[in-house]
């Protein structure tokens, strides 16, 4: 499940998954990159 965040300018993006370990989080957060979008992290 996804949930976006705007406060300000950042833009936030909770992942909530059933199962341990980022691999999806990260994937999705590569694509982010890759499509020109700065300073994505996961926290």
């Amino acid at each position: 499940m996804l949930q976006t965040t705007e406060i300000g300018d950042r833009f936030y993006i909770d992942w909530y998954q059933g199962f341990p370990g980022e691999r999806y989080a990260a994937a999705m957060r590569d694509l982010m990159i890759d499509a020109g979008m700065k300073d994505v992290v996961i926290k």
